[in-house]
């Protein structure tokens, strides 16, 4: 059985020194070293024992998550090395890194076995909003860790693989309390460092979180919609002023410093998860989800360590499709849409685009459906009506 050879992986690192109150990724903290390496190692082996069972497809892309990738012990992190040297994509290698453990040394190992891009999880610059969410760092830290990058890691210089450096700042928008000026402030400061990329995400509030359990009591109060409103469109504002594309929902970056592997998950291109709790989706030749175990003693020990297959019906498939391409100035394509559900999108939903005063020729559709940019601020509504008319029942 084969895939196609644009593959996405997607590798989960499930340690964190510690579980900020926001975090619903699955994640464990206190895990001894050697439990680590055995993980890492298991991990290592999976990405083998999946790529071989599909043909050794190449890669495009590659991203290490969590968790916290910067913070494994150091056999772990030689495992996690390994993997990345022997699976060298051909289009980005992305590891997430915490601000505080950044050093000149990492960096320097994870450049020689082939990283090219890092995702970094800032989400503020003032203690009492870190505080605020549970976010176990200090401004201290953060700014040194970035001073480092910003000296050592420039974007638009290329690696020894022919790759350009990249890097990303992520910041949270939304915070109880916060206030629309120093989010900007923040982002201010952030942009002062050189990113060519920027995720900005609206704090969500899940039930089985600290924040949610403090909501649940009263402890946390949303933020006022206007306010929330407000602040967006002047991040919004501020990015575009200095030339970032809001490519999508959450994410800007300067013209080809677009995340590659994000935008082959938005856009449902094939991909592959390794690790306890990773998944992955590959539409051909079949519509199949792939879930990996959380169970450490499972994934460590069972001959198909813990994974979990099932069949996607093209109605499910469709509706995460244009869940996941509407959030992106790439759309969805219409070509797709019809091979997938026998008909053109602009009789699917006919009455939705009606409403939303969308207007797409009816028969030989080709190209891709985008929404504007204002529709794409109010993409839950837009996907309420339309998953509405797909099914009126669900």
């Amino acid at each position: 059985m084969t895939v196609p050879v644009d593959l996405h992986l997607y590798v989960h690192v499930p340690f964190c020194r510690y579980r900020c109150d926001y975090c619903d990724f699955y994640t464990r903290t206190t895990v001894p070293p050697w439990r680590q390496s055995e993980i890492l190692r298991a991990t290592v082996d999976q990405t083998g024992e999946l790529l071989e069972r599909w043909g050794s497809p190449s890669l495009s892309t590659l991203y290490i998550g969590g968790g916290t990738p910067s913070a494994l012990h150091p056999d772990a992190l030689d495992q996690l090395l390994r993997l990345i040297n022997t699976r060298t994509p051909t289009a980005e290698t992305t590891v997430e890194l915490n601000p505080e453990d950044i050093s000149r040394e990492l960096l320097d190992r994870f450049e020689e076995a082939g990283v090219n891009r890092f995702s970094i999880g800032i989400q503020s610059f003032r203690e009492h909003t870190l505080r605020r969410i549970g976010r176990h760092t200090s401004i201290e830290a953060t700014r040194r860790g970035l001073e480092i990058l910003a000296d050592r890691w420039r974007p638009g210089t290329k690696t020894d693989h022919g790759l350009f450096l990249r890097w990303n700042a992520d910041l949270i928008a939304g915070i109880p309390g916060g206030d629309p000026a120093d989010t900007v402030l923040d982002l201010e400061e952030i942009l002062s460092f050189g990113p060519d990329h920027l995720s900005v995400y609206e704090l969500g509030v899940e039930d089985n979180t600290v924040l949610g359990r403090a909501r649940r009591r009263g402890l946390l109060l949303p933020r006022d919609s206007d306010s929330l409103a407000e602040e967006l469109d002047a991040v919004r504002a501020t990015l575009l002023d200095r030339g970032f594309l809001h490519y999508e929902v959450s994410n800007f970056a300067h013209p080809g410093a677009e995340s590659r592997h994000n935008l082959g998950y938005w856009l449902m291109e094939p991909h592959l998860g390794v690790g306890p709790a990773a998944v992955g989706t590959l539409p051909e030749p079949t519509l199949r989800r792939f879930t990996n175990t959380r169970e450490f003693s499972r994934y460590l020990h069972d001959p198909d360590r813990g994974l979990r297959e099932e069949s996607l019906s093209p109605g499910d498939f469709l509706r995460e499709l244009l869940m996941m391409g509407l959030r992106t100035d790439r759309g969805v394509d219409r070509a797709r849409v019809q091979k997938l559900a026998g008909r053109p999108l602009s009789d699917l939903l006919a009455n939705t685009l009606r409403r939303w005063k969308i207007a797409l020729p009816g028969s030989g559709e080709s190209g891709a459906f985008v929404l504007s940019p204002e529709n794409r601020q109010l993409l839950d509504r837009f996907l309420r009506d339309a998953f509405h008319e797909l099914d009126p029942e669900s």
